[in-house]
């Protein structure tokens, strides 16, 4: 299940994930999104979009929700803070 958390801030709930196949699933939709041929992306500064995910698992990384989505916020600001456009998991 996908949902707009907030702002341009999006939730991808993986029942039966472990973090390993969030990863690749993260990747994955990182991936397409990069090249995708978004209409307007000629106006961007780099041609195109991207976005930079955090991954968390349940229940390593937190036993209710709101601790999971600080975790994977967490490695978010960790994949903004490395550069941008790539896909960190909690630690």
């Amino acid at each position: 299940m996908a949902a707009r958390y907030g702002g341009d801030e999006f939730v991808i709930l993986l029942p039966e994930t472990d973090k390993t196949a969030g990863q690749v699933v993260a990747e994955e939709v990182r991936k397409t999104i990069e090249s995708h041929l978004f209409f307007g992306r000629e106006e961007l500064p780099t041609k195109k979009v991207t976005i930079s995910v955090g991954v968390s698992a349940f229940p390593e990384d937190g036993a209710d929700s709101q601790t999971l989505i600080q975790s994977a916020d967490k490695a978010l600001y960790k994949a903004k803070e490395c550069g941008r456009n790539m896909v960190c998991i909690s630690s």
